[in-house]
C-alpha cells in the first residue's frame, strides 16, 4: 500500500462498490445518483472551507508520500474527491438498508437518541473548548442535531442513525488506513494540539463525529432533494 496514489485508490474503491451495485431494482440506486452529487456538492462546500482554513493553521495535513499532487488550495485532490465518494457510499447504504429493511426498531427511540447526543455533546463542548477541531466538529454537530429536534421536522432521522452504525464499518477500514493503520506513516496527520489526542485505534475520537456530521447533512439535504418517500424508499 505504499504508493503516491493510495488516497487516490481508497477513493476509487468506496464509490466503486455503490456504483456497481446501483442497478439492484429494490434500490435502483442509479435513480438517485444525480442528486447524491447534487447532495455533495452543496455540503461540500462549507467542509472544504473548513478544510481548507484547517489545513492554513496546521490544525491537520497530508502526507505527500501517498499524493498524486494534484492540488486545490491547501487541499489534495484526493482530499476533496473525499467529500464526494464518502458521503455518496454513505447513502447508497442509508437507501439500501431502508428499502430492504423499512422498519427500523430505533424508530421509537428516535427523539431521546436525538436528546441524548444533544446533551452529551454540550459539557464535552465546554470541557474541551481549547481544542479547535473539537470545538467546531462538537459545536456544529450540536446545533444541528437541536434543529432537526426541535425546529424542522425529520421523519427520517432513526434511518439515518442506523446507516451511521452500519457506515462505522467501512469507516474504520478506511479512516483507520487514512490516520496510519497499515502503513508506514498516516495520509493524514493531526496537531496534536487541536484535538484532545484520544483515539480508537489510529483514528482520533473527533472523527466519528465530524463523520456523522458529514453523513447527517449529506442524507438531509438528498432527502429535501428527492422525491421518494422519507428514508429514499421507493
Amino acid at each position: 500500500m505504499e504508493t503516491p496514489y493510495l488516497y487516490l485508490l481508497i477513493n476509487a474503491f468506496t464509490f466503486l462498490g455503490p456504483l456497481l451495485l446501483s442497478f439492484d431494482k429494490k434500490v435502483a440506486f442509479y435513480q438517485l445518483l444525480p442528486k447524491a452529487f447534487i447532495a455533495a456538492a452543496i455540503v461540500a462546500v462549507p467542509f472544504l472551507i473548513w478544510d481548507e482554513i484547517f489545513t492554513q493553521a496546521g490544525f491537520w495535513g497530508f502526507n505527500p508520500d501517498y499524493l498524486s499532487g494534484m492540488y486545490l488550495g491547501s487541499l489534495p485532490i484526493e482530499e476533496v474527491l473525499f467529500f464526494f465518494t464518502i458521503p455518496i457510499a454513505c447513502t447508497f447504504i442509508y437507501a439500501c438498508l431502508n428499502n430492504w429493511f423499512p422498519t427500523n426498531a430505533l424508530a421509537s427511540k428516535e427523539k431521546r437518541i436525538t436528546s441524548g447526543l444533544f446533551i452529551f455533546l454540550l459539557p464535552l463542548i465546554f470541557i474541551h473548548r481549547e481544542f479547535w477541531y473539537t470545538l467546531v466538529t462538537f459545536s456544529l454537530l450540536a446545533i444541528f442535531l437541536g434543529y432537526l429536534r426541535w425546529y424542522q421536522e425529520t421523519p427520517y432521522l432513526h434511518f439515518i442513525y442506523r446507516a451511521y452504525l452500519v457506515c462505522l464499518i467501512p469507516f474504520c477500514i478506511v479512516n483507520g488506513i487514512l490516520t496510519g493503520s497499515l502503513i508506514q506513516a498516516p495520509v493524514v496527520w493531526y496537531n496534536e494540539n487541536a484535538f484532545t489526542s484520544i483515539r480508537i485505534g489510529t483514528i482520533p475520537f473527533e472523527d466519528f463525529l465530524y463523520g456523522f456530521l458529514l453523513i447527517l447533512a449529506n442524507i438531509v439535504v438528498i432527502e429535501r432533494l428527492s422525491k421518494r418517500r422519507p428514508g429514499l424508499i421507493r
